[in-house]
């Protein structure tokens, strides 16, 4: 199977999973910044934009323990700064929120990064 076959696969395999939410009317998609999350969260938004649900009410929730590398922090940032703009301006009712500092208890504690 070739990258583009796996990929295409893959994504099929995740608009599945993302149709399974259709009945529900709230989403909450988790967003790290990495890879995995914006994927996720640039197929629901396409999902969304694609196919218009009536009473759909997702929620990107961003939770930033000020751990991360300041280059990986700084692309989470860009990505959710573009999201609801762009929502908005096809008329998607996408919903950001951030929780920045908090982290789970048990966290490694170390200092908050600087230079962002």
């Amino acid at each position: 199977m070739s990258g583009a076959d796996r990929l295409a696969e893959m994504v099929g395999r995740s608009w599945a999973v993302l149709d399974g939410l259709w009945g529900t009317s709230r989403w909450l998609l988790a967003f790290s910044g990495g890879k995995d999350s914006a994927s996720v969260l640039v197929l629901a938004v396409e999902l969304l934009r694609r196919r218009r649900p009536a009473g759909v009410s997702p929620e990107v929730l961003c939770a930033d323990p000020l751990l991360e590398i300041p280059p990986m922090a700084r692309r989470a940032e860009r990505t959710l700064a573009r999201a609801e703009p762009l929502a908005e301006a096809e008329g998607l009712p996408l919903r950001v929120r951030c929780l920045i500092g908090g982290a789970p208890i048990g966290w490694p504690a170390k200092s908050p990064r600087e230079g962002r």
